[in-house]
Formats: C-alpha cells, structure tokens, sequence
C-alpha cells in the first residue's frame, strides 16, 4: 500500500487556508468553497459558494462557459447538505436533444412519449421524423396535437422532417424493412448531417445549440454521425431487453450450431445459447428472422446482429423496460454495454410523472382513432370483451382471417377487432367478409374500427382479454393495464415476448404458429372463463401493480430517469457513495472530508482509476475543480475513466447477483445467523 498512499490521505483535518469552522464543526473554505456540481451527456458544472472577491468578468465567463470545440455548455447545479445534487434555476433551460426514431409506429410511439418526458424535465427537444412519416401524423391527428414542422406537444419539443428516400407510394411494410433501412442509410444520412450541423450552431434563437443525440439503436449511421460532429449520442432500443439479449447472442448461436436451424427441423427443440432462458427457450420462440434464415448470411439476420453490436460503443443504452420484467436480461446486457437505462413502461412513466399533454397518445399515431368503439364498450358488461389487435405491421392472408373470425364467434364472446386497411394481404378481402362484419356489428356481438386508441380500450371495465401480437409496446400497455395476453407473433422480438408472457410472467397465454379457429375459440374461453382465467388475471394484476411502482417515486425507472444524464460525480468519498456511483459505473471526483473519507479517494483514484482526486487541503480555487471536471468529462482520459467505471459496475453487480461472492456471503450470514439461533455457546442445540 506504500506505493499510492501518502501521509496527507491519513489525516483527519484538512484545512485550506483561511478555512473556518462551522457551528456543526464543519470546515468551509474561507475565501471559496466549492459546494455544487452535476454533469449530463453535455454539461459540466462547478458553483462558487462566495464571490465576493471575484471580479466581474470572472462571473461573466464563469456563468456560462461554451467550449468551442466539443460544443459543451457548463452549467451551475447546486449540492444540498444530504448529498444530493439539485439544479438551479433555469440549469437545464441550455440542454438540447435530437431524438431520431426509426421510422415506425411502433419506434416512433416510445420515443415520442421520451421527448415529452425530457421536455417535462426542462430540456430541448428535437423530435426527427421522415416527411412521409410526418405526413401521415398530420393527416391522423386533424391538426389538432400536431399543427405542423417546428410545432410538438411541448413548448419545448419542436418537429423536423428529413426524407426517408423513397416514394410515397412505396409500401413502409416489415417485409421492406431492409430496403427502407438502406434508402435511410444512402439518402437520409446526408440531410441528417446538415441538420445536426446546423442545430450545433443554434436555431436561431428558439432553442440551445444541440448537446446529445437519442438515436434508434437500429440505425448504426445516426449515432457514428453525431459522433463524428463531437456530439454525444446515446442508443434507444424499442424492443424487450430478452429481445435484445438475444440478438446479441446471435454470433454465438451461429458459431454453436444453433443457429441457422435445418429446414423441417422440430421447433420445439430448447435452445441453450442465450444466457438466463435456457429453460423455457425454444426454437420456435427465436426471432422470425432466426427462425427464417437458412445460412449464416442471411441478410435480416446479419443486419440484426450488427445492429446490436453497434449498440455496445454508444455512450448510453436505454431501453423502455423496467428492472421487475427482465432483470436476467438486463444483468447481461449490462456485462457488456454497462451504461444502460431501463426506463419504461415510457407510457406509465409519463403518466405518474404528469407528463405531456391529455391528447398526447394520439399524436404517435399514423392511422387515425375510431373512438366510437370508447362509447361502444361503454354499453357492455364488465371482462366481457375481447379486444383484437395485431398492430401496425403484421399482415394475414384471407385464410387466417377467416379462422380468427370464425374462431371469436365461436368463442361466444363480444370482442373489438381492429382491422387495419393494409391487415389482409393484397387482394385478401372479399365481399363475404364484408357480409360477416356487418351481420356481427348488427347483433352487437363484435364491433371493428380501422384503429383504436389502445391504452384507453385496454383500461376500459369491459375489457377481459388482449388478443395481440404480442409487439413489445402493446404487451408493455397490457401488463400495466393488468389485463392478460393471447399471443399471436408475427416478427422480429414478439415471438420472445409471447414466450415470456406465458412462460416467464404467466400472464397470457402463447398461440404462436397457429390460428384454426378451434385453437381460437380454445384460447379465448381459457383466457376469459374458469379457474385458468381467474388464475391470469390474478397473475396480471400482481404483475401490473409491480410494474406501475417501477415507474412511481422511489423506483427502478423512475430512478433511471431521473438519473439518466449523469456521468460524473463531485463526492466526498464516503463509503456509502462511493459504493453507489461503482455500482451504476459512474466517474467520480473526490474531495474527503474526515475519516475513511481519506483513504477511499485514494483508492478511487489510484487503485481501481475510476476518478480523480479533488484535494482541497492545500486550496479551494474554482480553477482546480474546472480542470478536474474537464479532465473527467472531456477527452482521451474521461473516456478511460468511464471505461474503467463501466467494467467496475459490471463487476460489482456480479458479486451481488446469484454466484457471486457477496451473494455467497449474505448466503453464509443468514445461516450463521440461523445456526446461532438454533445453538448454544457451546454449539449445542437450544
């Protein structure tokens, strides 16, 4: 220990000249004191607790300084006497982020609600949309939420539209997912670049110049060419965390043999090469794309994987989930990209934190509400109704249309069918269909409606079931609701969630792979009738009040969130802190105060270099504590601090998980413990 510990990191005192005493025995720095500190994505912050001998162009430069080349603003935050850091007035008013969804509805649903949350949060926000996207936004909400390019649902969030590169009367389906990805790549990129060029330079007035980049995770270009600009970006990812740890673990599935699987090969084979899921995983539970692909060049399945790989060298990872769904996803996504968010359900979020407007869900949509089946549910009884809906992408031929309806008029039940225009495969629809929908609607046994405002019919009394396809935001406003699931996946991550919701959180049940009407009507009278029925609901509503808490002052997302931007913290080496900034990887700057305080700096400093050591005993200048919060934010040697951080939390996390050393340690306690209870002195028994 001689090789890094000094005298001055073992004494108790350590006074600046001119420090004084407090009336509780605290020391403060008599001239200046350094007292306030926080940082984000592009924000660093040092207060001045005196300035009385300061001079006026020192205020002046110190009120704001700008940083030419990086584009980083410092900002003033203030420490409070239990530790934590608060904003001052108007701190967060120069923060500015461009959110670039994928274009999708289902991408644009999450990240539009996080805007609205970042805008409830004092920040900037420029929501990037495609123009034929944005079209389409107008068009379904009447004008009304959305009037236009540079209008959003805050005063603080403003629209801007790059084209997409295709034509408008090109289909934006899943089966052209590739093809809109490469237009994106090879026509968008351009007018992305020349947009971030010109928000770094301010908008004229209207908003800050832009400090960090959202980017959708599945667009590797919109992160690299923030990067590039010197603008921070972070990766958002819509699916599940389990969906998203699978795709990562695609190279090891390809290099075990898992994966490609032989045609005509059984499906329900368990699949052992995606960590944490090796008891209930199968074949057929792997992405449509794994399930699909007959080589290891495959280009959906190429594409995915390099996507997510991409992911891990992004400054942060955020994911719209919660640690009580997929802790064991989670854990193994963060072993790799440790900087990472589970802040959803983003809808629940919003909701508890009171954020964004009553009119807000509807402005994601691209199809515009019925809201006459609202009045329509009104008018049933209380669970007696099965509401249908596979989202914005699937697509079913005439057949499997014909079995599903057939199958829920089987069943008995009143049910809700959202049928979207492009639902049937081109040329599916037929006048007999037509004839079925209107006998149905004339008996007020089924209604259907072109879309539906979902979270409102899944919260509604009458609603006893969520036929679904099983996409992660509609399981997501399904578990909150408390209302179980009957899974019908189509692609990409909802063939695991179906998995997960009927054998993980036993909340629905899984009709993957089929759809005659006799399995229909099978599952629908299992999912709203008997004991099995009680059962789910039971299961769906535990789970839901679960989740609805993660999301409420004092949880896991709610904590997230609030957090989401800090990367760097001015501390005073207690233990206690210590252990919490390792534990969420985040860099630290020391300054001890008394006992253990002392040595713990060093160690953060030294030892495992997750920071630097603020040694105020000599001094307490405002140009130290810059430096240092320079050097832990900016450069070559912040980026090793936070490589350094990220594989210390990772680590720590490890230690307390089911193996690790400190799990078998609590393990070893608690039956010492009970030992002890159970034995004498001597060890005889009690």
């Amino acid at each position: 220990m001689d090789c890094f510990l000094a005298p001055s990191d073992l004494r108790e005192e350590r006074k600046a000249p001119g420090d004084v005493a407090d009336k509780h025995g605290r020391t403060r720095g008599g001239d200046r004191a350094v007292s306030a500190v926080r940082f984000g994505p592009s924000q660093v912050a040092a207060v001045d607790s005196d300035d009385s001998d300061s001079t006026a162009d020192e205020d002046e430069r110190l009120s704001s300084v700008h940083d030419q080349s990086t584009h980083k603003s410092i900002k003033y935050y203030h420490m409070t006497s239990d530790g934590y850091v608060t904003a001052a007035a108007g701190a967060a008013a120069s923060t500015h982020v461009l959110i670039f969804p994928f274009p999708a509805q289902g991408h644009l649903n999450c990240m539009l609600q996080l805007a609205e949350l970042l805008a409830a949060a004092d920040i900037h926000v420029t929501f990037l949309n495609t123009e034929y996207n944005h079209r389409r936004l107008l068009r379904s909400s009447s004008g009304n939420s959305l009037p236009g390019p540079g209008a959003g649902p805050s005063p603080k969030v403003h629209f801007r539209a790059i084209t997409d590169g295709l034509p408008d009367d090109r289909a934006r389906s899943a089966a052209r997912l590739l093809e809109l990805d490469a237009s994106l790549r090879a026509r968008s990129s351009h007018a992305y670049r020349d947009l971030l060029l010109e928000l770094r330079e301010g908008s004229g007035g209207r908003a800050p110049r832009v400090t960090c980049v959202i980017a959708d995770g599945i667009m590797p270009f919109a992160i690299d060419i923030a990067e590039e600009l010197g603008i921070p970006a972070m990766a958002f990812r819509t699916p599940s965390a389990s969906s998203v740890w699978a795709y990562y673990c695609i190279p090891k599935l390809l290099q075990s043999g898992e994966l490609p699987i032989p045609e005509g090969a059984d499906l329900d084979e368990p699949i052992r090469g995606v960590a944490g899921t090796e008891s209930f995983l199968r074949r057929r539970d792997l992405p449509s794309f794994c399930r699909e692909a007959r080589s290891s060049d495959d280009p959906m399945l190429r594409f995915v994987a390099e996507v997510t790989a991409h992911s891990a060298r992004a400054r942060a990872f955020i994911l719209n989930t919660c640690e009580h769904l997929e802790p064991s996803a989670l854990s193994s996504i963060r072993a790799r990209m440790p900087v990472t968010y589970a802040i959803g359900p983003l809808h629940a979020l919003r909701s508890a934190t009171g954020s964004g407007s009553g009119s807000g869900p509807a402005r994601a949509s691209l199809w515009r509400e019925d809201r006459t089946c609202v009045a329509w549910l009104d008018a049933q009884p209380e669970r007696s109704v099965v509401y249908v809906s596979f989202g914005s992408f699937a697509v079913m031929s005439r057949k499997q249309f014909l079995e599903f309806w057939r199958g829920l008029v089987g069943s008995g039940r009143r049910f809700l069918w959202v049928v979207r225009p492009d639902l049937i495969e081109e040329g599916g629809w037929t006048d007999e269909m037509e004839s079925m929908i209107e006998g149905a609607r004339d008996r007020d046994r089924a209604r259907v409606v072109g879309w539906a405002p979902q979270r409102e019919v899944l919260g509604h009394r009458a609603v006893g079931c969520f036929m679904t396809h099983s996409g992660w935001n509609s399981t997501l406003e399904s578990i909150v609701e408390g209302v179980p699931m009957i899974c019908w996946p189509f692609f990409a991550d909802q063939q695991i969630n179906s998995r997960f919701v009927s054998e993980v959180w036993r909340i629905g049940l899984d009709m993957k792979d089929t759809c005659e009407r006799s399995t229909v009507e099978r599952m629908v009278r299992e999912a709203m009738e008997g004991e099995a029925a009680d059962e789910l609901r039971r299961s769906a509503k535990a789970t839901a009040e679960a989740v609805r808490k993660s999301v409420e002052e004092g949880g896991s997302s709610f904590a997230a969130f609030k957090g989401w931007a800090v990367v760097g913290f001015l501390i005073h080496g207690a233990w206690n802190s210590t252990l919490e900034s390792i534990t969420v990887g985040v860099p630290t700057i020391c300054w001890p105060y008394f006992a253990d305080q002392l040595i713990t700096s060093r160690f953060g400093s030294e030892v495992s270099s997750i920071g630097l050591e603020l040694d105020m005993k000599d001094a307490s200048e405002r140009r130290t504590a810059e430096r240092m919060m320079r050097e832990v934010m900016e450069g070559e040697t912040a980026e090793e601090f936070r490589r350094q951080a990220r594989e210390l939390a990772a680590a720590a996390r490890s230690s307390a998980e089911e193996g690790g050393s400190s799990f078998a340690a609590f393990e070893g306690l608690v039956q010492d413990i009970n030992f002890m209870g159970l034995h004498g002195p001597d060890g005889s028994k009690n």
